[in-house]
């Protein structure tokens, strides 16, 4: 049994069905926060409710929103009670591996800590940004000019307000500890700018910057290592397409695509991740017969 509500209607759920389960029943949910519901759901189906959290979504809500590959190649993180009978978990992970998902095996406290950071926070970051955004004086015209880097910052804050209401409520002390660490840091470049400082700026903005290019790479032990090809792309309508199309007529697969930049006029960039290296080189050489500048990013 999965269940797939919004945070705060899991355990009102499981209560719910509890009296149609079998004894030998897998429960799993989906919700963005594990603390709460696997300690409550473990009191109620101890050993056989598995938290867990796939970690791919999007902004539109809806059955018309509906993506069959939006699992393919994510995360899905599972959050396991103690002493969880061996079928049960065995039963969890061929479920997340037929949705197209890589299991991950942690704590539930490990998980909201680490899901507040990375998904949690930015949330708030862009809600903030839209926010600054409304309180300029030349609101409209800077929002005619808030494309690329600014609309892919605040994306995020499209999301449903009541659905993150529910997420946010859930996970709310380690959000509100990251936000005052997060004010610290904006408190410092603050005081950087107000003072003139400009050695201290470039420093921070050099230490963010080499974490950024840690990024987009995938740690082994975690999802694996990914082989990464930067790809410029014409202006021209169907160029992705093209090439998608062409990577499937050789049979190489491509395991993650993120479009980097697009700019009217003068084309755009995207990066394709492959799961090993030779793919990767065919991939390019492929690509390269056909008239498309195909570059390898470095590791």
């Amino acid at each position: 049994m999965i269940i797939a509500t919004p945070v705060e209607e899991v355990i009102p759920t499981l209560r719910a069905i509890l009296p149609y389960l079998s004894q030998e029943a897998l429960v799993l949910d989906t919700a963005s926060t594990k603390g709460a519901i696997t300690q409550r759901a473990g009191e109620l189906l101890p050993r056989r409710f598995i938290g867990g959290h796939p970690m791919a979504g999007s902004e539109r809500a809806g059955i018309e929103a509906a993506d069959p590959y939006l699992f393919e190649n994510a995360p899905f993180i599972l959050c396991p009670p103690e002493g969880a009978v061996e079928e049960t978990l065995e039963l969890a992970e061929k479920i997340v591996q037929a949705a197209g998902s890589l299991p991950i095996y942690m704590s539930a406290q490990q998980h909201d800590e680490i899901v507040g950071m990375v998904s949690h926070l930015p949330h708030l970051c862009a809600v903030a940004l839209l926010n600054t955004l409304a309180t300029v004086e030349e609101r409209e015209r800077a929002m005619e000019l808030a494309a690329g880097g600014f609309r892919d910052l605040t994306r995020v804050a499209s999301g449903n307000p009541g659905l993150w209401r529910g997420i946010l409520a859930s996970n709310r002390w380690v959000v509100a500890s990251l936000l005052r660490k997060l004010q610290k840091s904006l408190g410092e470049q603050i005081a950087l700018l107000e003072n003139g400082d400009l050695d201290g700026l470039e420093a921070l903005l050099s230490g963010a910057q080499k974490i950024r290019t840690e990024l987009p790479q995938r740690r082994k032990g975690l999802l694996g290592t990914s082989f990464e090809l930067v790809l410029s792309l014409p202006d021209r309508p169907g160029s992705l397409a093209e090439v998608t199309a062409i990577l499937a007529q050789a049979q190489l697969n491509i395991q993650d695509l993120e479009i980097l930049r697009v700019r009217e006029g003068e084309g755009g960039t995207v990066k394709l991740s492959f799961a090993e290296d030779a793919v990767r080189a065919q991939a390019q050489a492929q690509l390269k017969a056909a008239g498309y500048s195909a570059v390898l990013q470095s590791s």
